[in-house]
Order: structure tokens, then C-alpha cells, then sequence
């Protein structure tokens, strides 16, 4: 079974977590990348 995946190949965080939908096939996951929300959430990241 593939798991979808909010890491990159260095183990970093890339991407929030944001919905998992049924399908017909199976299941569908989304992710919001961090690059589309970088500016609005810097000022709570630590360090």
C-alpha cells in the first residue's frame, strides 16, 4: 500500500496534511504545500 506523503527525500515537512476523500478506486489524499503558505504562517515557525 502507497501512503501518501508530506516529506520530502530528506525527511523534511513539505506539505500540511489537508483532506482524504473515498473513492471508487480508493482514496484520495491532499496536501497544501508550504511554499503556498510560507508567508502567512513564518511568523509562528520556530527555528
Amino acid at each position: 500500500m502507497k501512503k501518501w506523503n508530506a516529506l520530502n527525500e530528506e525527511w523534511k515537512v513539505v506539505a500540511l496534511h489537508h483532506a482524504e476523500r473515498a473513492k471508487s478506486f480508493g482514496k484520495s489524499r491532499e496536501g497544501i504545500l508550504f511554499t503556498a503558505i510560507y508567508d502567512k504562517i513564518k511568523n509562528y515557525l520556530v527555528a
